[in-house]
C-alpha cells in the first residue's frame, strides 16, 4: 500500500514537473523577442525617412540600406567647391564637397523643392516648389514669394555677375523665363518645346538649353537674341527622356541623353570635328553638371537614387553611391540580403553594403537562392554558383545552346530552379525550364512561348506551392502553366487597366496569395490569385522604380527604391522576424496557455 501511494505521489510531483516546465517554456517564449537569437545580424534600426507607403493594414517595412541621395534631382555650385543637391522625396539639401564626401546641409520640413539655384552675390540658396519661392538656410525655410502665371520652375540657373536667373517649367513652360535678382520677370528670352536642362557660359553670355521632344541642343546669345543648334537629332523624342547640358571651366559644352551617351563639343574646333563621344551613361533621368573641383561631369540619376559622376578623360561612368535598384536581389535564410549592381556582388550588414570580391565581366538579370543558401545567377545560358567568400563563379548548370537565361526564381516545395529564357531556335520565342537546384543537374522544358516582335513577358513563381504563371504585358493576360497539359490557363484577362502606367515586374507574394505587380512609377499593386480586387500594395516616396522584389524563406518581401533596399513584413518588433512557427503562437495564445497551466498546478494536476 505505501508503495503505491509512493508511485501515486511520484506521477503526481511528475506531472506538476512536467507542467511546471510547459509554463516556463510558455513564459520565456512571450517575454523572450521573436526570433532573437536567429535574427541578431540583420539590420533593423527606425525608419526616419520611410523608402514606401500605403502598405495594407498589419504591414511595415524597414529600411535595411540607404543612400546619401535617395531623390537627387538637380543640383547647383556654391562656394569653396561645393555642390548643394535638392534631395527632393528626402526634403532636404546636401553638401557635396570637394573631396568627394556628403552631408545634409539643411532639411526643408515638408516642402520638396522641384529646383534650387545659388545666388553667387546675394550668397543665398533659393528653391521652388510649385510656383511658390523659398530662401532656403540652415535654420529655416522662408516663402519668399511666388512664380508669375502659377508656373513652377523644373530648372533655374543664376548668372554668378548679376545673380539674375533664368528658368523653365519642364512640360508646361513654352519659353524661358528671365528674372532679376529678386525674381521679379524682366522678359521671356527664348521659345522651347519641352524644356529640360540649361547652362550658362556666363564669360561669353550663351545660354545652352536642351529641348527632348525637339531633340536638340541649341545656344542663345544673350546679348543679341541668336540662336544656334549645334546638336540635332539627340535623344529619343519621348517627352520623360532627359536631354542634359552642362559647360565647363574652359567653354566647352557636354550634352547627354540615355540613348545616346555623353558627349563634348567646342566650337573654336572647324565646323564637323566639335563633337566627341565620351562614354554611355547609366540608365536614369537626370540632369548633367560641371564640378569644377574635380572637374568632372554629374548626373543627377534620379532613377537609381544617385549621383553618378564621368571624368571626360576615362572611358566609364563612376556612380558615387551604388546603384541598388536591380531586380538581381535575394535574401538567404538568415535574412541577409544580397544583391548584384555596377558588376559587383553586395550584401547587406548593418546598414551597409559591403561588396563580396572584385567586379565581374558578366551581368546578372536576376538570382536565386536555394533552401541551402547557394546563390545561383544566370549568365547567358548558364546557371552559376557563387562562392561567398571571394564571388568566384562555379558552373553550376548548363541550358541549350540558344537559350539566354532572363529569370530564375527559387520553388522551394520541389527544391528546383524554375527559368524563363529567349528561344532562339523559334524567333521571337520564350521558353520555361525546370531544373534541380543541384550542381549539374539536366533542365527541363515544360513550354515554349511564341509572341510578337517586342513584345514584353513575366514570369512568377509560388514558392511555397510551386505553380508558375506567366504575364503577356501586348495580350495582358496572367495566366498559369498546367505542367501536365502545357498549356497556359488564363487567370486574368486585362491586369493592367489603361493610363496605370508600364508594368516593370511581376512576382508572387504567397503570405497574401497574390500577384505583386511594379509599376516603373506608380508604386506596386497586390492582385488576389482569387479574382479580388486590386490593391495598393505600396506607393514609391518618389523616382522610378522598374526591379521586382523577391519572396524570401520567411514570408517578408525585399526590394529597392529610390536609392534604398527594404524589407516589407508584418508588423511586430522591428529588432525581429516571426518565422511561419512563431506566427501560430502569438502573445495572446501564450498568455491564454499560462493561466490555463496555472490553474491545472494549483488544482493538484489530478
Amino acid at each position: 500500500m505505501r508503495s503505491g501511494k509512493t508511485a501515486m505521489i511520484a506521477i503526481l510531483v511528475a506531472k506538476r514537473a512536467v507542467l511546471a516546465a510547459l509554463l516556463l517554456i510558455v513564459i520565456c517564449v512571450a517575454s523572450e523577442p521573436y526570433g532573437a537569437a536567429v535574427d541578431s545580424n540583420i539590420p533593423s534600426g527606425t525608419v526616419e525617412n520611410p523608402a514606401i507607403g500605403g502598405l495594407p493594414e498589419g504591414w511595415t517595412h524597414d529600411v535595411l540600406y540607404a543612400n546619401v541621395c535617395s531623390s537627387p534631382v538637380g543640383m547647383t555650385p556654391g562656394e569653396q567647391g561645393i555642390m548643394y543637391i535638392n534631395d527632393r522625396c528626402g526634403s532636404r539639401i546636401l553638401s557635396l564637397f570637394p573631396d568627394g564626401s556628403f552631408s545634409e546641409w539643411t532639411t526643408t520640413g515638408d516642402v520638396g523643392m522641384d529646383s534650387i539655384v545659388y545666388q553667387q552675390n546675394a550668397r543665398r540658396l533659393v528653391g521652388s516648389s510649385g510656383s511658390d519661392l523659398y530662401e532656403i538656410t540652415p535654420q529655416a525655410t522662408i516663402r519668399i514669394g511666388s512664380l508669375p502665371d502659377r508656373l513652377g520652375a523644373s530648372t533655374m540657373i543664376a548668372h554668378p555677375n548679376t545673380d539674375h536667373v533664368y528658368a523653365v517649367a519642364w512640360g508646361a513652360d513654352t519659353a524661358i523665363r528671365h528674372f532679376d535678382k529678386d525674381f521679379n520677370l524682366l522678359d521671356t528670352v527664348q521659345a522651347v518645346d519641352h524644356c529640360v536642362n540649361m547652362a550658362l557660359d556666363s564669360d561669353n553670355d550663351l545660354l545652352y538649353f536642351t529641348e527632348s521632344v525637339a531633340q536638340r541642343v541649341s545656344a542663345l546669345n544673350l546679348v543679341s537674341g541668336a540662336v544656334e543648334v549645334i546638336r540635332e537629332s539627340i535623344g529619343s523624342g519621348c517627352i520623360d527622356e532627359n536631354v542634359g547640358v552642362a559647360v565647363d571651366d574652359t567653354g566647352s559644352v557636354y550634352y547627354s541623353s540615355m540613348t545616346d551617351g555623353l558627349f563634348r563639343y567646342d566650337s573654336r574646333l572647324p565646323s564637323g570635328e566639335g563633337e566627341t563621344r565620351l562614354m554611355d551613361i547609366p540608365l536614369g533621368i537626370g540632369s548633367i553638371f560641371w564640378w569644377s573641383a574635380q572637374k568632372v561631369i554629374l548626373q543627377t540619376n534620379v532613377f537609381a537614387g544617385t549621383i553618378v559622376k564621368m571624368d571626360p578623360g576615362k572611358a566609364e561612368a563612376e556612380p558615387m553611391e551604388p546603384n541598388v535598384n536591380t531586380p538581381a536581389i535575394g535574401a538567404a535564410s538568415d535574412g541577409t540580403v544580397y544583391l548584384y549592381t555596377d558588376n559587383r556582388l553586395f550584401k547587406v550588414v548593418d546598414g551597409e553594403l559591403v561588396a563580396i570580391g572584385p567586379k565581374l565581366e558578366g551581368h546578372f538579370s536576376s538570382m536565386a537562392i536555394d533552401a541551402s543558401d547557394h546563390l545561383l545567377v544566370p549568365i547567358d545560358r548558364w546557371l552559376y554558383e557563387v562562392d561567398l567568400s571571394d564571388c568566384s563563379l562555379k558552373l553550376h548548370i548548363e541550358f541549350e545552346d540558344g537559350n539566354y537565361i532572363t529569370r530564375i526564381e527559387y520553388d522551394a516545395s520541389h527544391d528546383e530552379i524554375v527559368a524563363l529564357t529567349n528561344y532562339a531556335a523559334i524567333a521571337e520565342s520564350v521558353a520555361i525550364w525546370r531544373v534541380s537546384a543541384a550542381a549539374g543537374s539536366v533542365p527541363r522544358l515544360l513550354k515554349i512561348i511564341t509572341l510578337e516582335e517586342s513584345d514584353e513577358s513575366y514570369m512568377a513563381v509560388n514558392r511555397q506551392q510551386g505553380d508558375i504563371y506567366f504575364y503577356n504585358q501586348r495580350e495582358n493576360e496572367l495566366a498559369r502553366l498546367d505542367e501536365e497539359t502545357g498549356t497556359l490557363v488564363t487567370l486574368f484577362d486585362q491586369v493592367d487597366e489603361p493610363g496605370q502606367g508600364v508594368i516593370g515586374g511581376l512576382s508572387f507574394f504567397s503570405p497574401l496569395n497574390g500577384f505583386i505587380i511594379t509599376y516603373l512609377d506608380q508604386g506596386r499593386y497586390l492582385l488576389p490569385i482569387d479574382g479580388a480586387e486590386k490593391i495598393v500594395f505600396n506607393t514609391m516616396v518618389c523616382g522610378m522604380d522598374s526591379s521586382q522584389g523577391v519572396e524570401d524563406s520567411r514570408g517578408h518581401y525585399v526590394a529597392t527604391h529610390a536609392g534604398r533596399v527594404y524589407r516589407i513584413r508584418p508588423e511586430y518588433p522591428l529588432s525581429v522576424n516571426r518565422s511561419a512557427s512563431d506566427a501560430c503562437f502569438p502573445d495572446e495564445f501564450a498568455s491564454t496557455l499560462s493561466q490555463m497551466l496555472l490553474w491545472l498546478l494549483r488544482r493538484g494536476a489530478t
